[in-house]
């Protein structure tokens, strides 16, 4: 019982956080030099910096965008050369999208204009304040690890 009720805790708070989270962040659209953010375009960015290359009906899958929307996403993303699509080695069917250069540049221009943000942000906090929020963080950062973990591979 106990259980049960510190997870729904846990599910309302972490839901109840995500808009204050989004409040704090610079409006834009987040890749065009207008107040940087963190949008759609962005996260097919990070996506796939981490991933190297993926069919955009992954990507759509992954972002849970659907594919009426993940098309022209990717579409504008290519007109900025920001990524490219490629065909699969393997399979002639599938083409992958990949991320440019130029797409990496501008992702570590909207890591480094988001992180000046916090930073300014965060000056106000007390060092006992800043102490807290970072192990928090790191304490998230593990377990959002573990939630996320193929439930195959701990077996």
């Amino acid at each position: 019982m106990v259980r049960a009720e510190t997870v729904e805790q846990i599910a309302t708070a972490w839901i109840g956080i995500l808009p204050l989270l989004q409040k704090k962040m610079p409006r834009g659209d987040g890749l065009t030099g207008n107040k940087l953010a963190f949008n759609s375009q962005a996260y097919v960015l990070m996506l796939l910096q981490n991933k190297k290359a993926m069919p955009v009906s992954e990507i759509g899958k992954q972002l849970m965008i659907s594919p009426s929307n993940t098309t022209p996403l990717i579409d504008k993303l290519i007109n900025e050369r920001l990524v490219v699509r490629r065909p699969d080695k393997s399979d002639r069917r599938v083409i992958n999208v990949a991320i440019t250069g130029r797409g990496l540049e501008r992702l570590d221009e909207l890591y480094r204009a988001n992180a000046d943000i916090f930073k300014s942000k965060l000056s106000n906090l007390s060092d006992d304040d800043l102490n807290l929020l970072l192990l928090s963080l790191q304490n998230i950062l593990k377990i959002a690890a573990k939630v996320s973990a193929d439930p195959e591979s701990s077996r």
